[in-house]
């Protein structure tokens, strides 16, 4: 055996040995482990029986941290111009907002309404700047998001390096390809496809901070990973994050229950409850019943932003004024969720965030025509 396959073997027998003997890597043995799988040093049935393991004995804070690290060593970097430092304590600022990163599921939906884009984008027209990250149909679910959303608005997604720092610039919004960014991330598509089973890049993945913002929400199916995926961003020196409780793993607050979420602010970190009630949110519109359907959901976010007065389109306005609240109240636009969703509702009321998703979707038809090519600055 080579000294890759010698090396790797280590780590298996740390995390393969058992109910009651394995263990999570260090954080060093965890970057090393995710470099040599995404460099394609690692034999590749040690590298099913590594992943399949790390599946079975469940995630580990510090081991999640020395994975997002691996993979950010291998991600093209996201300039930000006049770069703001993440906000601890939550400060209006009247100049700009930090930059807030939103890691939704890589492999989509399949039940529910996918808010992320029209909180988005209703986020950005108040103020907020919003770094969106993924890969189209990704197993195991192949399922739709965010950026099906984006593309049935008719705004660009899944920009690549070259593509994102202009349109970013320009509009305060923009959704990254992971495959273009992070090139080795797509050599491991086929093991997952293979496999079929949630392995540590589905955790992992939601965390990568491509611009190097510091300031970061995901979102989570169960409970017990709020504190697992907190622990993550505290392991990789993050600032400021929120981990959300959300439909279907995403960062999607439904309007009709309370969601559980971590709140990380410097080196406190907190656990709190919403309740959508409490807030005033109507519960009228039914997530399920929506569906994940992304042109019906591009069309039902239309109707929202254009204020329509049908039950249906109502319910989506206080559903993604309440999605879009969280991302303003993270961004340090307002200071708690109260004033963040009445100025989600303002923006909503005076028709900004449809002309501002009507301009992104013009910007992409003008684009088509006359191709931009502008380059990141150095």
């Amino acid at each position: 055996m080579d000294d890759n396959t010698l090396r790797f073997r280590e780590f298996l027998r740390v995390v393969g040995r058992g109910e009651k003997r394995a263990k999570p890597l260090s954080f060093d043995d965890a970057h090393l482990a995710m470099a040599m799988i995404l460099d394609g040093q690692a034999d590749p049935e040690q590298r099913g029986a590594f992943l399949l393991a790390c599946r079975i004995r469940g995630e580990d804070p510090v081991e999640m941290a020395g994975f997002v690290a691996a993979m950010l060593d291998r991600c093209a970097l996201l300039p930000l111009e006049n770069r703001t430092p993440p906000v601890v304590s939550p400060v209006v600022s009247p100049v700009v907002s930090p930059v807030v990163s939103i890691g939704h599921p890589y492999d989509g939906r399949e039940d529910t309404f996918i808010m992320g884009a029209g909180a988005a984008l209703l986020a950005v027209a108040a103020g907020a700047r919003v770094i969106l990250h993924g890969a189209g149909r990704v197993p195991a679910k192949h399922a739709a998001g965010v950026a099906d959303v984006l593309e049935a608005l008719g705004i660009p997604a899944h920009q690549g390096p070259a593509q994102a720092w202009p349109f970013f610039a320009e509009h305060g919004l923009v959704h990254l390809d992971t495959r273009q960014f992070m090139p080795a991330w797509n050599g491991q598509l086929e093991i997952r496809e293979k496999i079929g089973l949630r392995l540590p890049f589905s955790s992992a993945e939601k965390l990568l901070d491509l611009a190097r913002c510091g300031n970061l929400i995901a979102g989570v199916a169960h409970g017990p990973y709020l504190g697992k995926m907190t622990g993550a961003l505290q392991q990789l020196g993050i600032v400021r994050g929120l981990i959300v409780q959300g439909l279907e793993g995403s960062c999607d607050l439904s309007p009709q229950h309370p969601a559980r979420m971590s709140v990380l602010d410097g080196q406190s970190v907190r656990e709190i409850s919403i309740d959508p009630a409490a807030l005033g949110i109507s519960p009228a519109l039914d997530v399920r019943a929506a569906g994940a359907d992304p042109i019906s959901n591009a069309t039902l976010t239309r109707d929202a932003f254009e204020r329509k007065n049908d039950a249906l389109s109502r319910g989506a306005a206080e559903a993604l004024a309440f999605n879009a609240a969280v991302i303003l109240w993270r961004s340090g636009l307002c200071l708690d969720l109260e004033g963040a969703l009445a100025k989600a509702r303002e923006t909503l009321d005076s028709g900004a965030a449809a002309k501002f998703t009507h301009r992104l979707a013009m910007a992409d038809a003008q684009e088509i025509l006359s191709p931009r090519r502008g380059c990141a600055p150095e």
